[in-house]
């Protein structure tokens, strides 16, 4: 049996990658500060204002956020 960790940080890379959009346009769009960009990045957990704030801007669900960032284990 295999276990999911989602991992929010990777989450949020990977739509970077795929809307191919850095840390400031980014941070311009939503309103989140270059630092909060960076250090999301970085980490496997997300606040939800922030998370509702990237799922807004890239037009997701909060479910199809962490899809993204699923690992199997």
């Amino acid at each position: 049996m295999s276990k999911v960790n989602m991992n929010a940080g990777k989450a949020l890379q990977i739509l970077m990658v795929e809307r191919d959009i850095n840390g400031v346009e980014l941070a311009k769009a939503t309103g989140l500060t270059t630092v909060t960009i960076s250090s999301l990045r970085k980490k496997k957990l997300i606040s939800g204002n922030a998370l509702f704030t990237l799922c807004d801007h890239f037009g997701i669900t909060a479910a199809e956020f962490f899809q993204k960032g699923e690992l199997i284990l």
